[in-house]
């Protein structure tokens, strides 16, 4: 009787759930917790999990990256080159805690789970600047210090060709300050200044900044040529609005048992 009844009634389809609105920010925060605690107290142990996300900041960082790549998409319609759906990142943290706020690690969850924000590692390319620029003030340079902005000519890969950087303008200023430098982001006085400091200073540099990607030991490095996560290089700008202090980023404020007893918090990694 009871199957008669349920078979003449009318199929209702279950509305699918509505994703999390922070879907790559909780794939990280489950994959530290798998490791830290173990998957089956994670999933069966009745959990209360606190973060460091911010709901309104989240929702804003979506804003962002969807409407920068539609801006993007916008003013390349017509690119050959624009084959495929373009991609973002973004990661906003606490300078004073390191504390991530929001996290999107790509246009679409649905469609990508790849968390573009923590695993992709690209070419920061001038992002990197500001790394040796540091160093440069570190070691003795000041803003005003002077160099050569003209063609200059380094041993190649191939010893019949010499590398020569270049420009992205094409243009040459002759003797510039550090600080006009790095506001018009030269690639030459990026390079002579590398020569100058030496590349495995600003490698063990960019380390105490929390860099720990592989950095390859070329001139080329002073033009961000080796891959890094963006979550490296938001942790190390962090440190100059932290007036020389990094904290390692993290996103988990503290984690309860079913009986309200904390039993893991994040370890806070500071250091000047």
């Amino acid at each position: 009787e009871q199957y008669k009844n349920a078979a003449n009634k009318p199929f209702v389809a279950v509305p699918k759930k509505a994703a999390s609105p922070a879907p790559y920010f909780v794939d990280y925060i489950k994959k530290i917790l798998e490791k830290k605690i173990g998957p089956t107290r994670l999933y069966t142990g009745g959990l209360t999990v606190y973060t460091t996300l911010s709901s309104n900041l989240q929702f804003s960082s979506d804003q962002a990256i969807a409407r920068g790549i539609n801006n993007l998409q916008n003013r390349r319609q017509n690119d050959p080159a624009l084959k495929t759906d373009p991609q973002g990142a973004l990661i906003a943290i606490d300078i004073r805690t390191g504390g991530i706020l929001a996290m999107s690690g790509g246009t679409d969850y649905r469609k990508s789970s790849f968390n573009r924000s923590t695993a992709a590692r690209r070419q920061p390319g001038s992002a990197f600047k500001p790394i040796l620029f540091a160093h440069a003030i570190e070691q003795g340079f000041n803003q005003a210090s002077l160099i050569l902005d003209a063609p200059v000519s380094f041993p190649g890969a191939s010893h019949d060709k010499p590398w020569q950087p270049e420009n992205f303008s094409k243009t040459f200023q002759g003797e510039i300050t550090l600080r006009k430098a790095l506001t018009h982001s030269k690639n030459i006085p990026a390079v002579r200044l590398i020569d100058q400091l030496g590349i495995s200073g600003v490698v063990d540099f960019a380390r105490k900044l929390g860099i720990q990607s592989r950095l390859a030991p070329y001139l080329s490095l002073s033009l961000g040529t080796s891959e890094l996560s963006l979550t490296e290089l938001i942790a190390a700008y962090a440190v100059f609005a932290n007036q020389g202090i990094y904290i390692h980023p993290h996103g988990i404020v503290d984690v309860l048992d079913s009986g309200s007893q904390s039993i893991w918090q994040s370890a806070i990694e500071k250091r000047i």
